[in-house]
């Protein structure tokens, strides 16, 4: 799954799929058919496997992804997607 590098849109896209407004995205929610098919087309239809991408967002095993999680991941994504065509990573 390839993320947009734009936090603005990164941020947007969080608040979307945290449909219980409480600043987390629950399993339940990021599985849901509305949050697959708005992936689908965030992510150019490249969703791997939407089970695992929960698992590999939820870095401290919490069973929900809080906003750094995700955020960190999108960091890391598009970071990976630079290097593979070849452009500048940018410096933290």
């Amino acid at each position: 799954m390839h993320f947009d590098h734009d936090a603005h849109t990164n941020f947007s896209f969080f608040c979307r799929i945290d449909t219980g407004d409480d600043d987390k995205i629950s399993k339940e929610e990021f599985l849901s058919e509305e949050v697959e098919h708005a992936l689908g087309r965030w992510t150019n239809g490249d969703l791997g496997n939407m089970e695992a991408e929960f698992d590999a967002m939820d870095v401290n095993g919490g069973g929900q992804i809080l906003f750094k999680e995700f955020i960190k991941l999108a960091e890391l994504e598009f970071k990976a997607w630079e290097i593979k065509f070849g452009k500048k990573t940018h410096q933290s």
